[in-house]
């Protein structure tokens, strides 16, 4: 669901004379809370076009960092990954306890960090986009098969809607060009819903297969399989076969697309 638009900024206050000394850094902060009686697992995504004129200081890509404060689940750190124009924290998803709330916050990569050590040379940096927060299908381990090997669904968290409360900001800080802070402001971004307290649809795995458009729908795979322990790979590949229609899946155009890559698999249907 898209929640709120957002806007970095690592940029002089204003070309006007005696403005243009004055630098502001802007940074987005988000702050989720599940409403729930459940524990929930929520992706964030930051959608933003790439710009028409190549300019790597209009985008996202290899600019910001990101940092999830969560007292229950722990604090992360990382940066944006993903693109062309959306984009994930490299942590992938956030849990959020019961009731419980995380703050995620972007700001642009000013200065050199573990995350990023070649931060944003001049400030010259400004995007625009929109957030977007998801409830996306998980992997649960059912329990052990035979020779102990993980048995693993996977599919949506919920059955219906998660409860949550959301609510966006912007904070910027002004500093002279000694990097001396001169004042702060912060401000609310309206919630694409019209109300804090909105709910989030699961997403469900359960597609039909067919030929693939590797650049594209590969990326949502990656991220999931990546994004997994190199012991949980082959349990996470069966349990995403597993969520494919059989009756719909077009095994053919999809096999083909395989080879067309040069990958050495092909699928086929099975009476079990």
């Amino acid at each position: 669901m898209d929640v709120t638009q957002f806007e970095l900024l690592y940029n002089p206050l204003s070309p006007a004379p005696g403005l243009e000394d004055i630098i502001l850094t802007q940074g987005y902060f988000l702050e989720i809370t599940n409403l729930e009686d459940e524990e929930y697992e929520f992706l964030l995504n930051l959608i933003a076009p790439e710009p028409t004129s190549g300019d790597p200081l209009r985008s996202l890509s290899g600019n910001t960092q990101v940092f999830v404060t969560n007292a229950v689940n722990g604090d992360t750190g990382g940066a944006l990954i993903g693109g062309p124009d959306t984009y994930r924290p490299d942590s992938g998803t956030k849990k959020i306890a019961p009731r419980a709330s995380v703050l995620v916050t972007v700001i642009p990569s000013v200065f050199a960090s573990f995350f990023d050590p070649s931060p944003i040379a001049n400030p010259e940096f400004k995007v625009n986009g929109y957030a977007r927060l998801r409830l996306p299908p998980v992997f649960k381990q059912l329990g052990t098969g035979p020779g102990g090997f993980p048995l693993f669904s996977f599919g949506p968290q919920a059955s219906e809607p998660v409860k949550v409360m959301v609510t966006g900001q912007k904070r910027t800080v002004y500093q002279d060009l000694a990097g001396n802070v001169i004042d702060q402001t912060q401000s609310t971004y309206p919630v694409c819903a019209g109300q804090a307290c909105i709910e989030i649809p699961p997403e469900s795995p359960f597609r039909p297969i067919g030929p693939i458009g590797f650049a594209e729908r590969l990326a949502g795979v990656e991220s999931v399989l990546l994004d997994a322990s190199a012991e949980d790979f082959g349990a996470n590949l069966a349990g995403m076969l597993a969520a494919v229609d059989p009756k719909a899946a077009d095994i053919d155009g999809f096999n083909k697309s395989l080879a067309e890559a040069k990958i050495p698999f092909r699928l086929e249907h099975s009476k079990c």
